[in-house]
């Protein structure tokens, strides 16, 4: 299973001169623990956690843009990449999901519970009537 199979599309996002108050306030209404920062041709710029701020307003950066406060330096995955290199970068970092990327731009975010449930519903998926009845005839 790819990444493009787990991740959810079309993430919210703010833009580079967006306020920190404007994506505290997209946080906050879409129960985010980050948010991707972009550019107008979907670039990612940066990446804003809660913990970004925090700081941001514990060193009184109030009235500064997204992108300021945003982590810089992300690394994020390909939607070609395996959820299983995604699950393992997930688990191992501090990260609640990460960025995915197609081309040089963003194209969705991938979480655990995102890869989670995918793994699931393959799991809960019915099984095709030609396997079923192979399966009967097992010895």
């Amino acid at each position: 299973m790819t990444v493009f199979g787990c991740m959810r599309a079309h993430p919210t996002t703010a833009g580079p001169s967006d306020s920190l108050l404007m994506a505290i306030r997209l946080m906050d209404t879409y129960w985010l623990r980050e948010l991707p920062v972009v550019d107008a041709e979907v670039r990612l710029l940066g990446w804003l956690t809660a913990d970004d701020v925090a700081a941001a307003l514990r060193s009184g950066l109030g009235p500064a843009s997204a992108l300021s406060a945003a982590m810089r330096n992300v690394c994020p995955v390909d939607e070609t990449d395996s959820a299983e290199a995604a699950w393992e970068r997930l688990a191992s970092g501090s990260e609640a999901s990460l960025p995915v990327m197609a081309d040089g731009r963003l194209v969705g975010t991938v979480s655990r519970v995102d890869i989670l449930l995918a793994r699931l519903e393959v799991l809960a998926a019915p099984l095709e009537p030609d396997s079923a009845s192979r399966l009967e005839k097992t010895p």
